[in-house]
């Protein structure tokens, strides 16, 4: 009954503190999209449970992650955790609030656009578009059975060593920048033309049937949702379109379980959101394998992927012992597998489970002191290394850090370094 009425508290706590961002929205800061995402893949769930109690998880595979769901210790950390960020959040709020009083205009927006207008490699960077679109779609006629991409496919059927090899080496890296590819053509249609909306829907659907993956479809809305806010500048004139959009995504997500015939497996629908949309479970699952790390294992060392993720361009050759990405790390303890065995699957999870593997407990309260400090950055930045930053930490709220994040990473990275180069040089 404590823990009920505690997440009960934490769920007004945080719309209330959503309500009020969103009421007293004067111009755009890198925070707000990311608490949104955090109210929804970390709030929600609490909310969900309240009412419903844990999804219906697959017992005979994941039941580390039953166990962890079970713990009462650990929703309770979990819970702490939660209420923590919201506290940091509201601080972050006011703070901005207070910064916000100062500023007699609200050119965010203006800039935003102006750096639309006169980017200089517009029409480059839209080529290139087009020719990974074209590119991908090249890579699925000259597949060696084209229509097993082109149809929504049975997850019991055994593929080929020739279809595997292919998606992994051709599909899987084209399609990942073919979402890039989607996403600059809706941010350089300025005039939003009903011409290229029609395309990039048809391009969506393409890329959703091919890929199948549906978190993507998500992070795809989630940057035109991000977008639009620039564009537009007010949540209330795009938020119909985007609850309705969401919403399809939702019910999307359902029907891939009849479609594909994953419902065999698992036919909770509240079991699929807590594993595709929803983070709860997976930051539950670390913090759980944290507190009981003779029952699971994920890390050989602290600091272990996160070593990874800082010199992941250290070839294994030179670097032997190099580390793994943490999602290969996290699905063998999810398995209870060692962490010397090969799994062929992934789960998003984010980069909070990440913080707590490698630095404990503690690591629940740098994540979010690193959200904070990372969007403080972003928020300091011009247009494009702003946006580009504030949809990154967004999306690894709800993704795992793979290759293509990494090379936005390391593009955002240099617009930052030449940004304060130049800044330095006019100064001079």
């Amino acid at each position: 009954m404590i823990m009920v009425a505690l997440e009960g508290f934490i769920v007004a706590y945080s719309f209330i503190n959503l309500i009020l961002m969103i009421k007293k929205y004067k111009r755009f800061h890198s925070i707000y999209p990311v608490i949104a995402v955090f109210d929804l893949v970390m709030v929600v769930p609490l909310f969900l449970e309240m009412y419903f109690g844990i999804p219906d998880i697959p017992r005979d595979v994941y039941m580390n992650f039953v166990r962890a769901m079970e713990d009462q210790t650990t929703l309770l950390i979990y819970c702490l955790f939660v209420l923590l960020a919201q506290l940091m959040f509201t601080y972050e709020l006011r703070r901005i609030k207070r910064l916000d009083r100062s500023i007699t205009r609200t050119n965010d927006i203006q800039e935003f656009l102006l750096f639309i207008q006169d980017f200089k490699y517009r029409k480059i960077v839209v080529g290139i578009c087009y020719i990974i679109v074209a590119a991908s779609v090249f890579s699925v006629i000259v597949a060696p059975n084209p229509m097993y991409y082109l149809t929504f496919r049975n997850v019991h059927i055994q593929v080929s060593d020739s279809i595997a090899r292919y998606s992994e080496h051709v599909i899987l890296p084209l399609f990942d920048l073919l979402v890039g590819a989607i996403i600059a053509l809706k941010l350089f249609d300025s005039k939003n033309k009903i011409g290229g909306v029609i395309f990039r829907i048809i391009l969506i659907v393409f890329f959703t049937v091919v890929n199948g993956k549906r978190t993507y479809l998500m992070i795809i809305i989630g940057v035109f949702f991000l977008i639009d806010l620039l564009k537009q500048g007010s949540l209330k004139k795009i938020a119909p379109k985007y609850v309705f959009l969401f919403g399809m995504v939702a019910v999307y997500f359902y029907a891939y379980m009849y479609i594909t015939d994953k419902i065999s497996y698992n036919s909770d629908w509240y079991y699929e959101m807590q594993e595709y949309i929803f983070r709860s479970m997976h930051v539950r699952f670390s913090i759980y394998a944290t507190l009981h790390p003779e029952k699971i294992h994920i890390l050989d060392y602290p600091g272990q992927s996160m070593l990874y993720s800082l010199f992941f361009f250290i070839p294994r050759a030179i670097w032997i012992s190099k580390p793994y990405p943490y999602i290969d790390y996290y699905m063998r303890g999810v398995l209870g597998l060692s962490s010397l065995s090969n799994v062929t699957y992934h789960m998003p999870a984010s980069y909070y489970p990440e913080f707590v593997s490698n630095f404990g407990i503690l690591g629940l309260a740098l994540s979010l002191i690193f959200t904070i400090w990372i969007m403080r950055y972003f928020d300091k930045r011009k247009t494009a290394c702003k946006l580009l930053g504030t949809a990154l930490i967004a999306l690894l709220n709800v993704y795992y850090y793979n290759d293509l994040l990494k090379i936005v990473a390391m593009f955002i990275l240099y617009l930052c370094i030449t940004e304060k180069y130049r800044f330095v040089i006019g100064r001079r």
